[in-house]
């Protein structure tokens, strides 16, 4: 697992493979991308409804409003009768309507609105359990395969340049395995640094931080799978 710096955490979004969580934003976005997409169905559908029901409320009416009409007419005549009648009988069903589409649209879009928001709720839970899932599977990693401390040394190693003191602490687990293999990693980095093996047991299995007179890298598990997850959607450690 490569080590990441604080600074080029923003980069390392696309490497985040390493740690099973390379899919983890995409399938966020879609399953919001489709959510947004039904509520959108959601309001087309529900305005179509809307439209219909007070067409088919008007041509009642108005079908209504006809009958009464005839029936009037043979009394006072037939168009005047048909005029009141359609007039009696589609006016409050036409004050109703206006006065409840509004409502019912502004009801759909708030219904929308709050699904949205819900959906966004749930991204960024899936995005913690993620990161969550990730760290321990990290972990087992780590225990499982012993020699993944040797590559975080390594690294760290050659972030911090050619000082002239450094303060390796690592697990007290690990000191075994780091103990063989640092000559070697030395060598290849082509560092003669005075070199202090630190055991700390606050410094998880497979991690370590690496201390000089001009500063500290810490790669420690848990610190790069914060960096990825930050990299990843910068919220979810809020």
């Amino acid at each position: 697992m490569p080590v990441i710096r604080n600074q080029n955490a923003r980069n390392v979004g696309s490497r985040a493979v390493a740690l099973d969580m390379g899919d983890v934003r995409a399938e966020a976005e879609s399953l919001i991308a489709d959510a947004r997409a039904e509520v959108e169905a959601l309001r087309a559908s529900a305005r179509h409804e809307i439209e219909a029901e007070r067409q088919r409320v008007f041509d009642e009416s108005r079908a209504l409003g006809f009958a009464e009409g005839q029936d009037a007419g043979r009394a006072s005549g037939l168009e005047s009768g048909h005029a009141e009648a359609l007039t009696q009988t589609v006016g409050p069903y036409s004050e109703i309507i206006e006065k409840l589409v509004p409502a019912w649209i502004e009801q759909f879009e708030q219904f929308g609105t709050e699904r949205e928001r819900l959906f966004e709720e749930a991204r960024r839970d899936v995005l913690r359990f993620a990161v969550d899932i990730a760290a321990r599977v990290v972990h087992r990693v780590v225990e499982c395969d012993e020699t993944i401390c040797i590559a975080q040394v390594r690294e760290a190693l050659q972030i911090i340049g050619r000082p002239s003191q450094v303060r390796l602490s690592i697990n007290p687990l690990d000191r075994a395995v780091i103990s063989d293999a640092l000559p070697g990693i030395l060598e290849k980095a082509a560092l003669t640094t005075d070199l202090e093996l630190f055991d700390d047991e606050q410094v998880t299995r497979g991690g370590c931080i690496v201390s000089t007179p001009q500063g500290a890298v810490d790669a420690t598990v848990e610190t790069q799978v914060a960096r990825i997850a930050e990299a990843l959607v910068p919220e979810v450690q809020k």
